[in-house]
């Protein structure tokens, strides 16, 4: 302002503010080294992990101070002109803050050289180590996969013995196979360096809150478990239940699978299925049908009877234990019904129903005797005064 000549007071400041930037970043690269150095090791004793705990401390707060001052240094040799891309590099490593400067280019290029840097001195360092780790992880996954078959088969075979529901079998059989590999993918990530405890710890973290969230999930599940033990139905089994009619084809300890008598593919929630009506249709080892057939008032009750009885005699399929039965079922407005009633084995239920309806009716004509159809008599009364 007064005209003095100041370009040697100039080039004084700028060696003054060039040496103090170089000292404060020498200073924060040697903190973190010791900050890292402190984190990477480990405590013997209470009192031992105290101090490498009181010395984090302290350092952090020593690299806070002189980043802080490293800041204002940047300001200066920001209004002299200076390159500073270096220092900003480094604060924002030291502490992690995105701050604006990461738009500068000089900047942005500096952390990426020496991400490349510390990338490929990694590699060249650990890498053939940790590849050589990954190769003996994959194979002992690759181990472990013919080791759950094999865990699965046996399982199967011994299960099989037992008088557990197919239903339980196979779950026993799942979950010893899922088991194996579980197991296997625990110890691959051991092999590779990494520590199961804290993935279970955050798999039991994310369990609870994922059990909170899913209540109905959860009841599902219990009401397998129900399924599993009381046993109301099992593969195989025609079902009614949650007014839908079914084969049962599988089940999980969340949902039971139905394929129609239309064969649709049906999938209901277990606890769904365990807080309404079960109505096992093939549970027992027999069926009963319930047939009517209906002869006129007309004929001989006794011959269509004897008909009746012969034609359940030679249909096959019927079991003779528990006997079939035909009886005179009811007067009805048109017809004298029977009522018709033989057992059979489940699997037979609908071929017994459909060929003894066409034998009775062939039969029936046959041998002269009427199936009436619905018929009333109207009487006509004539009105004198009309």
């Amino acid at each position: 302002t007064l005209g003095l000549a100041v370009d040697k007071d100039y080039h004084r400041v700028d060696a003054e503010l060039k040496e103090r930037g170089e000292r404060l970043a020498s200073t924060i690269r040697s903190t973190i080294e010791s900050v890292e150095k402190f984190e990477g090791q480990k405590a013997a004793s209470d009192d031992a992990r105290q101090l490498i705990q009181d010395e984090l401390h302290s350092l952090r707060g020593r690299l806070d101070s002189v980043v802080e001052s490293l800041r204002h240094t940047i300001e200066l040799m920001n209004q002299r002109q200076m390159d500073v891309a270096e220092y900003k590099q480094l604060i924002i490593e030291a502490t992690g803050d995105l701050s604006a400067d990461i738009l500068d280019c000089d900047v942005e290029g500096g952390l990426v050289r020496k991400f490349t840097g510390k990338a490929k001195r990694w590699l060249l360092d650990r890498g053939p180590v940790y590849f050589f780790k990954l190769i003996l992880a994959v194979i002992i996954l690759f181990v472990f996969k013919p080791l759950a078959r094999l865990v699965r088969t046996i399982i199967r075979s011994l299960v099989r013995r037992s008088k557990a529901s197919k239903l339980l079998r196979n779950l026993a059989v799942s979950i010893g196979g899922n088991t194996v590999v579980l197991v296997g993918v625990f110890i691959a990530l051991w092999q590779m360096g990494l520590s199961p405890a804290p993935i279970l710890a955050g798999l039991g973290i994310a369990g609870l809150v994922v059990g909170l969230a899913l209540q109905d999930t959860l009841s599902s599940v219990a009401s397998g478990a129900m399924i599993l033990i009381y046993r109301p139905y099992d593969t195989g089994d025609l079902l009614e239940t949650n007014s839908t009619v079914g084969v049962v084809d599988s089940m999980s300890l969340m949902t039971t699978t139905l394929l129609t008598l239309q064969n649709e593919r049906i999938t209901i929630p277990n606890n769904k299925i365990w807080g309404d009506v079960i109505k096992n249709i093939t549970g027992e080892p027999y069926r009963r049908i319930d047939m009517v057939f209906g002869i006129s008032y007309a004929d001989d009750i006794d011959k269509a009877k004897e008909i009746l009885e012969d034609i359940l005699k030679n249909t096959t399929n019927i079991l003779k234990h528990p006997a079939p039965s035909v009886r005179v079922l009811e007067l009805a407005d048109s017809s004298v019904n029977f009522a018709v009633r033989p057992y059979v084995e489940p699997p037979h239920y609908w071929d017994v129903y459909f060929d003894v309806t066409e034998h009775v009716k062939r039969r029936l004509d046959a041998e002269g005797i009427s199936i009436p159809f619905p018929q009333r008599d109207v009487h006509m009364i004539r009105d004198e005064a009309a």
